[in-house]
């Protein structure tokens, strides 16, 4: 299984753009989060202090190439599949509101989206 955020909108733009904000916070928490992990466990933690930093100097780019799913049904179909060929996976976990900003109204409509226009896709 692969953990993933995931944003499902019914035009591209739209899950491109809603999202946004949303997920640069929850990347650039995660970054402090592992920063503070290293500072806290003190001596040499080379790697945990390379990870924050790669996290802290991902652009929104960056992040949709590689670290999520956002997109209409048909381009999570895609994505999904995609994973499936590359990585092997045999399901996802998906974070859908990873940075805690999003509405209500907008994890509903991404809701019913993956579950009503993707997921049969996986069936």
């Amino acid at each position: 299984y692969l953990r993933v955020p995931l944003y499902a909108a019914e035009s591209e733009k739209a899950a491109l753009e809603e999202p946004r904000e949303n997920i640069l916070y929850y990347f650039e928490r995660q970054a402090a989060l592992v920063s503070i992990d290293a500072d806290a466990r003190g001596g040499n933690n080379t790697d945990r202090s390379q990870i924050a930093k790669a996290l802290s100097v991902l652009s929104y780019d960056d992040i949709l190439e590689k670290r999520v799913a956002f997109g209409t049904p048909a381009m999570l179909i895609e994505r999904i599949t995609q994973w499936q060929r590359e990585l092997g996976i045999d399901g996802v976990v998906l974070e859908m509101n990873a940075g805690g900003m999003l509405s209500e109204k907008q994890v509903r409509n991404s809701l019913r989206l993956l579950t009503q226009e993707v997921m049969p896709a996986f069936k």
